[in-house]
């Protein structure tokens, strides 16, 4: 008995030493990351500020908001087919998760200012210069500070509402996809019944008995693969289509906003412009669709260079879609 609990001892010693290894090892990188959430933060919300207050003082001053929907159409327009996954997820965004997101971000929000708030008021500062296990009490006082300070309930749902709409937006334009491969793939078993047809049986003349066997075979996997190709080829024309005639309802529904906004136009003229736009809006995406047509979807390498987040989002999203 007495051995037994000796041993017990000894591996309770070994497990605490073991684990005073794993946090003196990994206990500076933690520290690392809340020092600069915590420096970083007060900068973060300075410029969330500004740019609020540039908003304010001039895009909703001078209705630069208009401007800037103008041009977002046009570059739907002309450029439109590049980026066709993200308009996809924000019009997935818009339509179904919009209201629980913008939800979910004002919880995290508001429970990050809190954490901040109670930072501030009581925070410990540690001693740069002293041992990093020195540091240990400040820096589990201020994570004991954040923990009283936040609410878990506001977290979780705010991370799982987050969650969902991302995954609903993944799932949306997923469903998408698979509508145009099952498309491709039941106008493939139709080009297949021809193949078995005429084709397999021409073959016969000029194949063997003992290799032709592998030609129905063959011709299932080309038939497929022609189905689902062409299938996707009109998925992604159709959708082109969808983007030109959005784009091209955006500017000119900008246009008339912007001049109404202005005084420039009367309601009756607004109301008449907003029943006649039609006929611009159509000849505005056939434009823009024989341009990405013919000269494609590429977009000048100066204005690249400016749209390069959004050339990594949509490398993030096609990345999560076709997971």
């Amino acid at each position: 008995m007495e051995e037994a609990k000796q041993l017990v001892e000894e591996r309770v010693h070994v497990d605490q030493n073991k684990k005073s290894e794993i946090l003196e090892k990994v206990l500076p990188l933690l520290v690392f990351l809340y020092d600069n959430f915590r420096t970083f933060y007060p900068h973060l919300r300075h410029y969330y500020d500004e740019a609020v207050n540039f908003y304010y003082t001039v895009f909703v001053k001078y209705h630069c908001n208009f401007l800037f929907r103008i041009c977002v159409g046009l570059f739907m327009v002309f450029y439109g087919g590049k980026f066709s996954l993200l308009v996809s997820a924000f019009e997935a965004f818009r339509i179904t998760c919009y209201a629980s997101i913008k939800f979910s971000v004002r919880e995290l929000y508001n429970q990050a200012v809190l954490a901040y708030s109670a930072l501030k008021k009581d925070k410990i500062d540690p001693d740069p210069d002293a041992p990093i296990t020195e540091n240990i009490y400040a820096f589990y006082f201020d994570f004991l500070l954040i923990v009283k300070a936040v609410d878990p309930e506001h977290l979780h749902h705010g991370f799982s509402g987050i969650s969902k709409g991302f995954f609903s937006i993944i799932l949306t334009i997923q469903s998408e996809l698979a509508q145009a491969i099952y498309q491709g793939a039941a106008f493939g078993d139709t080009l297949e019944a021809k193949f078995n047809m005429y084709l397999v049986p021409f073959t016969k003349r000029y194949v063997s008995e003992e290799y032709h066997k592998y030609i129905p075979l063959i011709f299932h996997a080309i038939s497929k693969s022609i189905g689902v190709y062409i299938g996707y080829i009109i998925q992604k024309w159709m959708h082109l289509l969808h983007i030109c005639t959005k784009g091209a309802d955006v500017v000119f529904h900008g246009i008339i906003d912007f001049l109404h906004t202005n005084g420039h136009i009367t309601d009756e003229t607004t109301e008449r412009a907003n029943q006649l736009v039609g006929g611009a809006v159509l000849i505005l995406s056939i434009i823009g669709i024989y341009k990405q047509f013919v000269y494609g979807s590429s977009v000048p390498v100066i204005l690249s260079l400016l749209l390069l987040p959004i050339y990594v989002l949509e490398l993030i999203l096609a990345f999560f879609v076709f997971l």
